[in-house]
């Protein structure tokens, strides 16, 4: 059975998005993953 799946459009400050996005790449942590756990959590 396939998975569902929805956008999700956010507005971020442009520091915080950097930064964010430069410790998930140290990770090899896609965007998607993060934000899957934190709406599961």
């Amino acid at each position: 059975m396939a998975t569902k799946s929805a956008n999700v459009l956010v507005r971020v400050e442009l520091e915080i998005k950097e930064q964010a996005e430069s410790i998930m790449s140290k990770l090899g942590l896609p965007t998607s993953v993060v934000i899957n756990a934190l709406y599961s959590s």
